[in-house]
């Protein structure tokens, strides 16, 4: 494939590491500018540190995602991406419908 610019996905191996982290940290940095553009917050501030920390931990999220569902490549990365950016709060937001249906009845709290 010649506009293919990434090494070939071959498990856990550095560049792996690399693009799972960078794929993150760009998700929820583009969460950060949005609430920056809405005056929510300053660029600079110490939520940025707990950012970087969501990121890490939606990286390992991301990453147990597309192992479960076999995702590679830049599906893969995109993917970390968008739960990166989301949040746990995003994703919690996302997965509610889901898990009120199969609560007892549908209509336990979530």
């Amino acid at each position: 494939m010649p506009g293919n610019t990434l090494p070939p996905s071959g498990g856990s191996g550095w560049w792996e590491i690399i693009y799972i982290t960078l794929a993150a940290i760009l998700g929820r940095a583009s969460w950060h500018a949005y609430e920056v553009q809405q005056k929510n917050r300053r660029f600079l501030s110490w939520l940025l540190i707990t950012d970087l920390i969501i990121a890490a931990a939606m990286a390992m999220v991301g990453a147990g995602v597309c192992d479960y569902y076999g995702l590679e490549g830049q599906v893969k990365y995109a993917v970390i991406g968008v739960l990166a950016h989301l949040g746990p709060g995003g994703c919690h937001h996302l997965a509610k419908p889901f898990l009120k249906r199969w609560s007892k009845g549908g209509t336990g709290n979530v």
